[in-house]
């Protein structure tokens, strides 16, 4: 759809040079008309003087002759000029009717693509809903779990005779403490959250200090360990997956483009580098993703 839209809009700004060219050419070929008309006219009058004279002899006569000759050219020539003013004016109208209609599509072009537009986020926002409302219905599993066990051992405990319990080693009490919850996982709300917080810093790149830092969280990977202290971001490449993990195909393709280190060129020299690095950090995860489906 968008190259639909490029190719009308292209197609639309061609037809507006060529109705410009043919207003020229109509404009030239009009006043050409109008020169030959008033020269013919001229010649008329030439030729009713000479008539109108009474006079005889061959001097005279040669005279009509010659103002006949340049009447019947003058006239042949306004014809001629006649025919270009109304081929003319014909490709005039013709370019108004082809720039209507190439106009009309263009407008269809981008409803339809407002439309698409419109849907893609909706149906994105709609994802991220689901997603929240999962993450956020798993940490209520987790809780009522661990609070379970929790009553569970110490309904365990008393129900148990205490001429019958015995003094354990600290280590097997300690093990027998309930464990804490593990963290929560960062949640659709607060990669949604990012999402705009990227939207509103890049508005202005030329104002950018510093690249909104992704949601993160604690990963066993070794080579996410490893370089975690050369990284712009926080967040490492499966934290990064994790983010994008519910995006589509063509929404993978625009974060391509807006993710893009180049398209970070315009902010100030001080933090460039690193703003670029840390976009980097993001485009290399996104490609290889998009590369994949």
């Amino acid at each position: 759809m968008a190259s639909r839209f490029e190719t009308l809009r292209s197609l639309v700004e061609k037809l507006q040079l060529d109705l410009a060219n043919a207003e020229s050419a109509l404009t030239s070929a009009k006043e050409e008309y109008y020169g030959f008309e008033d020269a013919t006219e001229a010649e008329q009058a030439n030729l009713k003087v000479l008539l109108d004279s009474n006079e005889s002899g061959t001097h005279y006569q040669r005279s009509v002759l010659a103002a006949q000759r340049r009447l019947d050219a003058a006239r042949s020539a306004m014809v001629v000029a006649h025919v270009r003013f109304n081929d003319a004016r014909n490709k005039v109208q013709t370019a108004i009717n082809r720039l209507n209609t190439a106009g009309a599509q263009l407008q269809d072009a981008t409803a339809r693509r407002d439309a698409d537009e419109r849907m893609h986020r909706e149906a994105a926002a709609r994802r991220a809903d689901q997603k929240r409302k999962q993450d956020q219905s798993k940490s209520d599993r987790d809780r009522e779990w661990f609070k379970a066990k929790q009553e569970q051992r110490n309904q365990s405990q008393q129900e148990k005779p205490q001429s019958n319990k015995r003094q354990r080693p600290a280590q097997d009490q300690a093990s027998e403490r309930p464990r804490a919850a593990p963290p929560l996982r960062f949640t659709s709300q607060k990669i949604q959250k990012w999402y705009a917080a990227c939207a509103d810093a890049f508005q202005d790149k030329a104002s950018m200090k510093e690249f909104p830092q992704a949601p993160s969280e604690p990963c066993s990977e070794a080579g996410c360990a490893a370089n975690e202290k050369i990284r712009a971001l926080r967040a490492c490449r499966c934290n990064i997956t994790k983010i994008f993990s519910s995006r589509t195909k063509a929404e993978l393709e625009m974060d391509r483009v807006r993710y893009h280190p180049d398209k970070f060129s315009t902010v100030p020299g001080q933090h460039r580098d690193q703003i670029q690095q840390a976009a980097k950090e993001i485009f290399s995860v996104v490609q290889e993703m998009y590369s994949k489906l």
